[in-house]
């Protein structure tokens, strides 16, 4: 009897420890993110877009100007060689690039005014980069109103911008997106104000 009392004493034992075991695998919580792929370093979750709109640049608060003068006051006494406005995690960034008899730089400037981002290297013996006059340019505004008379620009939300040296010309490319993914850049003589080419990309 004694033996049969323990033999159903351990059976019991046992039947509690596994109902134990089982709520505890019930309460566990997964604190992993909603989205499935966030560990997948092939999908990027930040540049996610449900409605497949782009920003447009006309909605960046932080005119040109501006940008240059926070890059002068972060790499004083240096020259500008590019400028561009383009969209980054969501949000419109300006990438201004410079340099001096030594080095290169570059600085990531946000739409309220912060230089998010900043870098600062070796010139390397074989760049010859060729700095930037805004003063004898048409403004990006005429630039754009320009670049929006092409035919294949209709329609098209304005996305980004840059300026810099092209094959010896200094020009803006103005880049037009739709909701559809195509996608068309206008390059637009700096100094004349001419449109240069129309390229169309899907």
């Amino acid at each position: 009897m004694k033996k049969r009392g323990i033999v159903w004493l351990t059976l019991l034992l046992l039947l509690l420890l596994a109902a134990c075991n089982n709520n505890d695998n019930n309460d566990t919580v997964d604190e992993r993110p909603a989205n499935e792929n966030y560990n997948d370093p092939d999908v990027d979750i930040t540049e996610t877009n449900t409605n497949g709109k782009h920003l447009s640049i006309d909605e960046v608060a932080l005119s040109v100007k501006e940008a240059l003068d926070l890059y002068q006051q972060t790499f004083p006494d240096t020259q500008v060689d590019s400028i561009d406005l383009d969209e980054e995690n969501g949000e419109l960034i300006y990438e201004i690039d410079g340099f001096d008899d030594t080095n290169e730089y570059t600085a990531h400037i946000d739409g309220s005014g912060e230089v998010i981002y900043q870098e600062e290297e070796a010139l390397d013996a074989d760049d010859q980069p060729q700095a930037l006059a805004m003063g004898d340019y048409v403004a990006i505004e005429n630039a754009i109103i320009t670049a929006k008379q092409a035919p294949e620009a209709d329609n098209l939300t304005t996305t980004s911008w840059s300026l810099d040296e092209d094959n010896g010309v200094i020009a803006y490319e103005i880049t037009f997106k739709d909701t559809e993914g195509q996608e068309v850049k206008v390059t637009i003589d700096a100094e004349t104000g001419e449109q240069l080419s129309v390229e169309m990309e899907s």
